[in-house]
């Protein structure tokens, strides 16, 4: 298992020998011969797998029924919708729906929790959070659809759509 210093260590490495200088050569084939990708791909899973548990699945929680809970605060925040598009990234590379459906859970969660008339979503629950969340929101919506909205059906792929034009209009 990568752990995360060790993915750190290798990442810096990695930037110094794309910056060129006098150890470029040797940070280069240390890094080749670590499969950076294939230790990303090693810790993302560690991490989405990580969250799954969190999720609540519980529709008698109808609060927070999809959303991921934060073990620290003991609540769901708005933010953590933005881990539809890790959700989606892991799904399709796995092919495991698992992934899939939890992405589409956390999307109704975020659309029913922190979605806003005005086309923002909020950072949390509270009704005068932080707007500003709604950029990176869209990014990561946007990312999710164009690399892998092909897994998304039809339907829901178009609501998707129309909500990151409202978002747009924001």
């Amino acid at each position: 298992m990568t752990t995360r210093r060790n993915f750190i260590r290798l990442t810096a490495m990695g930037s110094a020998a794309l910056a060129g200088g006098a150890y470029s050569n040797v940070f280069a084939s240390l890094l080749s011969n670590c499969e950076l990708s294939l230790l990303s791909n090693e810790l993302l899973q560690t991490w989405i797998n990580a969250l799954l548990p969190l999720q609540i699945t519980d529709q008698s929680r109808p609060e927070d029924y999809g959303g991921i809970w934060c073990p620290a605060c003991k609540r769901v925040h708005g933010r953590v919708a933005d881990a539809i598009y890790p959700l989606l990234y892991m799904a399709d590379k796995k092919q495991d729906s698992k992934y899939l459906n939890s992405a589409i859970l956390l999307y109704r969660w975020m659309e029913k929790h922190v979605s806003q008339p005005d086309g923002s979503w909020l950072n949390d629950m509270e009704k005068n959070s932080w707007k500003g969340i709604t950029v990176f929101t869209s990014i990561a919506l946007a990312e999710a659809l164009l690399k892998h909205g092909a897994l998304l059906d039809s339907g829901f792929k178009k609501a998707v759509e129309a909500r990151l034009k409202k978002a747009g209009t924001f």
